[in-house]
C-alpha cells in the first residue's frame, strides 16, 4: 500500500517532502530492528520505501534528527532484558510486560 501511494514520485509530497513523509520518516531508524527480530528483509519486501528512506537520508534535516537503527535496536534489547516485550501489529510497533 505504502509503494503504491508513491508511485514514481520521489516523495510522497512529490517533489519535495510532504506531511505524509513528515509521518513516515521516523520508522525508518526501526527498519533494522523490525528486520532483525523478525528475520526478514524490508529491502526484498518493499524496494521502493528502502529507496524512499536513502532520499530522506540524504536530506540533512533528516539525517541529524533519526537516530541510528542500531542504537534502536540496542534500545529494544534493553528493554527487553527489563521484561518489557516488543513485537511487530498490522497497525504498528507493540510493546508490552513479559509476564512470568
Amino acid at each position: 500500500m505504502l509503494e503504491g501511494e508513491l508511485k514514481d514520485k520521489p516523495f510522497y509530497g512529490g517533489k519535495s517532502l510532504g506531511y505524509v513523509d513528515v509521518v513516515f520518516v521516523p520508522f525508518a531508524c526501526w527498519f533494522y530492528t523490525y528486520e532483525t527480530n523478525d528475520n526478514f528483509s524490508i529491502e526484498n519486501e518493499c524496494p521502493k520505501l528502502i529507496a524512499l528512506v536513502k532520499r530522506y537520508m540524504e536530506k540533512e534535516t533528516v539525517s541529524k534528527v533519526l537516530p541510528d537503527p542500531h542504537k534502536v535496536f540496542d534500545f529494544v534489547g534493553d528493554l527487553k532484558k527489563c521484561g518489557v516485550e516488543f513485537w511487530l501489529h498490522p497497525h504498528g510497533c507493540r510493546f508490552g510486560l513479559h509476564e512470568d
